[in-house]
């Protein structure tokens, strides 16, 4: 699972949807969020180093405000992974939209802090694209979580059928030498 998540990072970061004046909109913040949720806390640390050792080597703009984000954004799911498991799917699903809310407010508040270091225009054109980014941003992440509810209910209820029909079985045996 680490290997699949670090390549998924590689590909979000050397493909981001937009780069605006040295900052760079992106879903490598919600492979790390997914990480730290289904996976550990202890792999979602190491994709956080990962993600902020390969953008120091990639544009050291981005590293730092990857160091910016971190505090922001992955400090709800670090704090909730113990409780996920135990949560209801609805649970699931509000917590996954108030943490993709909650990264996509500081996305744009690094977005305008940039903006007052370096002063530049922001177009009309701009403005729409970074809401549906946003839009793009609050989906993908619950796409993640419905995805991975829906096969661990999917797992769940197969393992429950099986475990009947070995009943069933496991009954009409006991009745025929009972017979």
């Amino acid at each position: 699972l680490l290997i699949l998540m670090v390549c998924s990072l590689v590909m979000v970061i050397n493909l981001p949807i937009l780069v605006y004046f040295d900052y760079v909109l992106d879903f490598h913040s919600l492979i790390i969020m997914y990480a730290f949720l289904y996976g550990n806390r202890k792999m979602g640390f190491l994709l956080v180093v990962f993600t902020t050792i390969f953008l120091l080597f990639d544009n050291y703009v981005w590293a730092i405000h990857e160091l910016i984000l971190i505090p922001c954004i992955y400090l709800i799911p670090y704090f909730l992974h113990p409780l996920w498991n135990k949560l209801f799917k609805k649970m699931k699903y509000v917590w996954s939209f108030m943490m993709s809310f909650t990264s996509i407010i500081a996305h744009f508040f690094i977005i305008y802090i940039t903006n007052l270091i370096n002063p530049v225009e922001l177009t009309t054109v701009k403005f729409p694209f970074f809401l549906y980014f946003s839009l793009a941003y609050i989906i993908v992440f619950f796409v993640m979580i419905y995805i991975t509810e829906f096969i661990g209910e999917t797992i769940k209820l197969r393992r429950a059928v099986e475990e009947s029909e070995k009943m069933m079985v496991v009954s009409e045996l006991a009745a025929s030498i009972a017979h």
